[in-house]
């Protein structure tokens, strides 16, 4: 399937369109599971078939809540480090994205000040929080993530 959007997270004119490529799959009888990319990342959602006939199809989308989860970051062995960016965010972000994980916000916050060994399994006394969908939590909390 190939959706055509916005490629850029900003709708001002010019408005510049690209292809955008994805799949579907059927999770029962009337639900449609989409999974497509767009100018931030993967894009997941379902849509409710209401109505099909020969010469219209009519779908409704199928809202999901969002959820915090957390991280408490380490020294120097997070599973992100390896990620190129200019900062902990960006490269968190990559890493849920790289794991099929939308990313709706991050926040960092310090939880404590130490004192803190310095091995890279030691506590850095941040803690990542991240706003993801409430269908994304269990993939989350196999990479370690927590609600």
């Amino acid at each position: 399937m190939t959706e055509r959007k916005n490629s850029s997270f900003c709708a001002t004119p010019q408005i510049i369109y690209a292809d955008y490529h994805g799949t579907w799959s059927m999770v029962n009888d009337t639900l449609v599971q989409i999974s497509v990319g767009y100018w931030g990342g993967l894009a997941r959602y379902r849509l409710d078939i209401e109505h099909v006939d020969k010469n219209s199809l009519t779908v409704r989308p199928i809202v999901e809540d969002n959820v915090w989860v957390f991280i408490n970051e380490t020294q120097c062995a997070n599973a992100w480090d390896n990620i190129i960016a200019h900062d902990t965010e960006t490269r968190v972000k990559k890493y849920l994205q790289s794991n099929d994980i939308s990313v709706f916000d991050i926040k960092i916050e310090t939880y404590s000040n130490g004192p803190f060994c310095e091995a890279c399994f030691c506590p850095s006394g941040r803690r990542i929080k991240v706003l993801i969908r409430e269908s994304d939590l269990e993939p989350a909390i196999k990479l370690g993530f927590k609600k």
